[in-house]
């Protein structure tokens, strides 16, 4: 009895090397199968045995329902009282008299049996080594000769049936199970597309296996709900965002996909610069000197993420060596001998992207 809560105790302790197999393999769902003993000469001892019970290689336990072996003369009884699984590794047992050999793809148990044959049950320690692969209907799991006697399964070394062998052979079809991921229109990083951000559509692909049912699908933005559904589209503000979408089944399974979304902003400003006429609202590329005074400087920057770009301009005009400048006493004025003024005027968004325009009024000589 201490050497039975021993291996229940170890089982809730499964080895971690367990998880070395592949992704595909199921980790926990109901099993059927045949049992299959073999004599001390490697022959079918009597027929076949059907197995039932549940493997969940998660929390490291195997549990089998009785395995009658329908035998007219020697009806037989074979109850699995506890199981240690173990991953990849090699291991003793028994007290010495079980050494084995676990591989890579391969799960090994300890077993303690309980065999009743002609009404009178005796315990009888016993190994298993499996080969798992997966199939249409679940993991495969194929009995080895772990002993190397050319017979599935390994010989039993301690107590009444010493030379046998018991070879199980089942399917593990998996359990309930639900995955979840997520795709971002556009990519993960997005141009900023209105003022401060840009509305991003974000879709979840949900799997469903094992008769899962899904009740929810669940979305956060930055950890701040955002929705339900299969698709949602947030405006994200410009920056870096972690999105988020959680799938729920009916029995309260969950799996959770996240992605990272950058929104940014490279388009730079749309600049206007030009000389107008106030009385039109037209620009206006030439003029004579006189009516050049009425005319206005007219600047305009407008960006599609930032409401406000700063915007600076310049005017001037082409002077050479030895140009004289003329100062009038009344209202500050310069007098410049050009035929051409020029405005260059530069906008800057909030993201640091640039803009420039120039524009040119030509002067004409005033009519005499």
């Amino acid at each position: 009895m201490e050497e039975i809560n021993m291996l229940r105790a170890t089982a809730r302790t499964f080895l971690a090397a367990v998880l070395c197999l592949a992704a595909t393999t199921a980790r926990a769902g109901s099993l059927s199968g045949s049992a299959q003993i073999y004599d001390p000469s490697g022959l079918p001892f009597g027929p076949q045995g059907a197995v039932h019970g549940v493997l969940d290689l998660d929390a490291g336990t195997l549990q089998l329902d009785p395995i009658a072996f329908p035998d007219p003369y020697f009806p037989l009884t074979v109850t699995v009282d506890a199981a240690e699984l173990l991953g990849p590794g090699s291991y003793t047992r028994g007290n010495g008299a079980y050494t084995f050999t676990v591989g890579p793809n391969q799960v090994g148990a300890f077993l303690q049996l309980r065999v009743a044959f002609g009404g009178t049950p005796f315990p009888v320690p016993a190994v298993a080594v499996w080969d798992v692969s997966p199939t249409a209907a679940g993991d495969l799991y194929t009995p080895v000769d772990s002993d190397g006697d050319g017979v599935p399964g390994h010989r039993l070394a301690v107590g009444q049936f010493v030379g046998f062998q018991l070879a199980l052979e089942f399917t593990v079809a998996p359990g309930p199970a639900v995955s979840v991921g997520l795709s971002v229109a556009g990519g993960a990083t997005q141009e900023c597309s209105e003022t401060g951000g840009a509305p991003v559509t974000v879709a979840a692909a949900v799997t469903l296996t094992g008769g899962a049912q899904l009740a929810s699908l669940d979305w956060t933005v930055d950890g701040e709900a955002a929705g339900q559904g299969e698709a949602i589209t947030p405006f994200l503000s410009l920056g870096s965002h972690t999105v988020s979408v959680t799938a729920t089944t009916v029995g309260g399974l969950t799996a959770t996909a996240s992605a990272s979304v950058a929104v940014v902003d490279t388009t730079p400003p749309v600049v206007e610069a030009a000389f107008v006429d106030p009385r039109t609202g037209e620009p206006v590329a030439a003029t004579s000197r006189r009516r050049a005074e009425h005319l206005v400087v007219r600047i305009r920057a407008t960006d599609v993420c930032d409401p406000q770009p700063v915007v600076e301009a310049v005017g001037g005009f082409a002077v050479a060596d030895g140009d004289r400048l003329k100062v009038k006493e009344h209202g500050g004025r310069v007098t410049l001998q050009t035929s051409t003024i020029t405005l260059s005027a530069t906008a800057r968004d909030a993201s640091g992207n640039t803009a420039s325009a120039q524009a040119s009024l030509d002067l004409t000589p005033a009519p005499k």
